[in-house]
């Protein structure tokens, strides 16, 4: 059985499962089944017990992700935290795999407690942030993005990466707002349920960190990304474009220095994102902006000094709002 989940609207993550029909039916591979849960019902099919098993896996995916960058801006020696890191993950892995859930709680705390040990060399807080949006696939895949993340981190950026969750949130508010042809009563009831055990198991696994000294927790939720991108796109065109347009304006849910949307190379919904976000811009000026596209290959030197500007302009963002500690200020 070939697993490959799939969604509607004008995105090639739809097209994967056709495509893998077409490849086993044109050269006739037998004993091949293929699996794919659907966004429109929220990836329902497996049942409560295993949502909520995959749901850890998910959250703390996010948290680790996000960790990672951290451990490398921050962390006295950068490749023995990131190397104690990826233990912690291995570790958390198992857990996932066979624990029960009281005893996953336990090893999540441990190993919450593993990271904060990790010398550091200054406060999270001091870091310039950047939110890095856009298309769920090249913000996740690290040779997609041409590992950015790594090498931003290493010259002293938190990069904080809109997390998978905020997907799965999306998929939630869909079913729950009839967005979606498929959502059904049945289908809206379940998926409410299942949201009201999920949700708590995910505010736990992130408050969990929140102390660790390397994570800077923010909400996932996806309805105030829609609130916000709705008077300049309808909610009825669903998928990611109205997700990176509401991440974009949207400061209280993604508060950053600057904001870097990720997108596929000619993928349309990156594009209608990054117009209405650029005319809103011109509007009302925010926090610094830069638009890439990636195919996979190294970036041109146009986007190389772009990216250059960009990192300068965070760094003055940085300066210019950041509240100086009791010794830097005046006397009264």
């Amino acid at each position: 059985v070939n697993f490959m989940p799939e969604t509607s609207g004008p995105c090639r993550f739809g097209q994967y499962g056709a495509l893998t029909r077409a490849i086993v039916r044109n050269r006739r591979i037998p004993d091949l089944a293929l699996l794919s849960l659907t966004a429109e019902n929220g990836y329902a099919g497996f049942g409560v017990r295993f949502a909520l098993r995959a749901w850890h896996a998910v959250v703390l995916s996010d948290v680790l992700d996000d960790m990672e960058s951290a451990v490398l801006a921050l962390a006295e020696d950068p490749d023995a935290a990131l190397a104690e890191l990826r233990a912690v993950g291995e570790d958390l892995c198992r857990g996932i795999a066979r624990d029960s859930l009281r005893q996953l709680r336990r090893r999540i705390a441990g190993a919450a407690r593993r990271i904060a040990r990790i010398p550091r060399r200054g406060s999270i807080g001091d870091l310039p942030v950047v939110s890095l949006i856009g298309e769920i696939y090249v913000r996740r895949d690290g040779f997609s993005r041409r590992h950015l993340v790594e090498r931003l981190s290493r010259m002293g950026y938190l990069v904080r990466i809109a997390p998978v969750a905020e997907w799965i949130h999306y998929c939630d508010y869909i079913v729950q707002n009839r967005l979606v042809a498929r959502s059904r009563p049945s289908d809206r009831i379940r998926n409410r349920l299942t949201c009201a055990v999920k949700d708590p198991f995910e505010r736990g696994i992130r408050r969990r960190f929140r102390d660790c000294g390397f994570f800077l927790d923010a909400d996932t939720g996806a309805a105030p990304l829609v609130e916000t991108a709705r008077a300049h796109l309808s909610p009825r065109l669903t998928g990611e474009a109205i997700l990176t347009l509401g991440a974009a304006l949207d400061r209280s849910v993604h508060p950053a220095d600057g904001v870097l949307a990720l997108g596929p190379f000619g993928c349309m919904p990156s594009r209608i994102a990054e117009a209405l976000v650029q005319k809103e811009r011109a509007r009302q000026p925010g926090v610094p902006f830069l638009p890439i596209e990636t195919d996979g290959n190294p970036f041109p030197p146009l986007v190389e000094s772009r990216l250059e500007a960009f990192l300068l302009q965070v760094r003055r963002h940085k300066e210019a709002t950041r509240i100086p500690s009791r010794r830097e200020r005046p006397a009264d």
